[in-house]
């Protein structure tokens, strides 16, 4: 069907008699659409799965996602831009964010977000795009939490939980970078995407993601090579591309993830729009 006969929103039985389908052909059509549509919303979860022993019908309220979910911002200082569908948008305070929406930070820009039970900071010349998934994690009912994708440049997140009740109830995002997944408990943490080498001191690092846990606990796992290893308050761990981890010849290949025995200090600075975060 052409696309511009869809922009001109026609009823579909208009457009099927027009193609000379017949009523049983049109209502086969109907319910392959429909079919598809269900498996779709399905897929992305915004259709509940059945699960064991719920009554037939049943709905999983935590499932249905309403818009502004992926969170909401608190600040903007300098040049930041939104992008929603690839459609680039004014940022502005106040605004609320949708599933896939896509911050992007010039070199004097950061943000400061409003998630589930925290916020988040994103630093100059950044660009991360905010998401969500359905979880379980042994709760009777499944519930959701954001899904931030850092593609460069550098965040801060902190929870908003202050009781040991309230962290351990909290629903944390889960960090993703190209190569990286982290998934954090209680937790104040800086998270880093460095492309090219830099220099720290009188060392050399390589590109990766660098992790700093302030407060609580993280875990980084490879998407490479789903080694993992956990990070605890006042340790840095880094992740790096397989392709760029050195080794000396006929030595082997050292862990794509793994703590950092000396801390890294120049990428992880503190801003004035931090005494938000709390």
């Amino acid at each position: 069907m052409p696309l511009e006969t869809l922009k001109e929103n026609k009823p579909v039985d208009d457009l099927w008699k027009r193609n000379g389908g017949s009523v049983d052909r049109q209502k086969r059509r109907k319910a392959l659409l429909f079919a598809f549509m269900g498996a779709g919303l399905a897929r992305v979860g915004l259709a509940a799965e059945p699960r064991s022993g719920d009554s037939p019908g049943a709905t999983d309220q935590a499932a249905v996602v309403a818009l502004g979910d992926s969170g909401k911002i608190r600040q903007v200082v300098g040049a930041a831009m939104l992008k929603r569908l690839g459609a680039p948008m004014v940022i502005t305070q106040g605004a609320q964010l949708q599933p896939g929406d896509r911050i992007e930070t010039g070199p004097d820009g950061e943000v400061i977000v409003d998630l589930t039970d925290g916020r988040l900071a994103v630093r100059p010349s950044s660009q991360l795009t905010i998401d969500f998934e359905a979880i379980r994690e042994n709760q009777p009912q499944r519930r959701r939490r954001q899904v931030v994708t850092l593609s460069v440049g550098a965040l801060r997140y902190a929870t908003l939980a202050s009781s040991p009740s309230q962290r351990s109830s909290a629903v944390h995002p889960r960090f993703d970078t190209r190569i990286v997944t982290i998934g954090v408990r209680g937790t104040d943490i800086d998270l880093v995407v460095q492309p090219e080498n830099f220099k720290d001191a009188d060392r050399e690092y390589a590109p990766g993601a660098y992790l700093q846990v302030t407060e609580g606990a993280a875990q980084m796992v490879s998407k490479l090579t789903q080694e993992s290893v956990d990070v605890a308050a006042g340790e840095q761990a880094v992740a790096l591309d397989s392709i760029l981890r050195p080794r000396a010849f006929g030595q082997p290949v050292p862990p794509s993830v793994t703590l950092l025995a000396r801390p890294v200090v120049g990428i992880f600075g503190r801003r004035t729009l931090d005494a938000t975060l709390r």
